[in-house]
């Protein structure tokens, strides 16, 4: 499979899902810790060295979201932003976690038993935020809204699927505001 094949194979899989079923909100599944929810995912492992915990206290993260050689630089960008914004926001609805950073290093595609890969280090970046800035940048974009109200429950494939306003937050095609927007808001410090 070469390169874009599989860029496009790997969007396509995480991408979310549209269904002409009964679709509600809420029903979250909840974990204990964050590295539990990673885990559970199973987008990020410890095994796939592309999930690491750096502290505990305070938490911090890291995340390797897997890009294939040879990708343009604007697209792994994209998918960091994509990939960090997500990871806070996941983290909110799942955990009760108050305070995260999260640092999103692409990784390149490893060849054999997984583990391989080069970490892309120019491309690093770092979110740090609160449960509070996260619910006040998602009330600014959507008054009224909650952590609760970005996920879904289906009937066919259950909760946990992103909804429409957490692809809006997340995607950078999906409607506004954009992972672009959200993602320099989100940079910017607790005020």
């Amino acid at each position: 499979m070469n390169a874009t094949r599989l860029i496009v194979a790997s969007f396509l899989i995480s991408a979310p899902l549209l269904f002409d079923r009964s679709v509600y909100a809420g029903d979250a599944t909840k974990f204990s810790t964050v590295p539990k929810m990673i885990e559970e995912f199973g987008e990020y492992s410890d095994e796939g060295r592309t999930f690491r915990v750096i502290s505990e206290h305070p938490l911090h993260i890291q995340i390797s979201p897997v890009v294939a050689t040879g990708t343009s630089p604007r697209i792994i960008e994209s998918m960091v932003h994509m990939a960090a914004v997500e990871t806070v926001y996941r983290a909110f609805i799942h955990t009760t976690v108050d305070k995260l950073t999260v640092t999103a290093t692409p990784k390149t595609l490893a060849v054999g038993d997984g583990t391989g890969g080069d970490l892309l280090t120019d491309y690093r970046v770092s979110l740090t935020v609160t449960r509070k800035r996260a619910l006040a940048l998602l009330n600014r974009y959507f008054p009224g809204k909650s952590f609760e109200d970005l996920v879904v429950t289906t009937k066919d494939m259950g909760g946990d699927m992103r909804s429409k306003l957490f692809r809006r937050l997340t995607y950078p095609d999906q409607g506004s505001p954009g992972v672009e927007v959200v993602f320099v808001d989100l940079a910017q410090t607790d005020r």
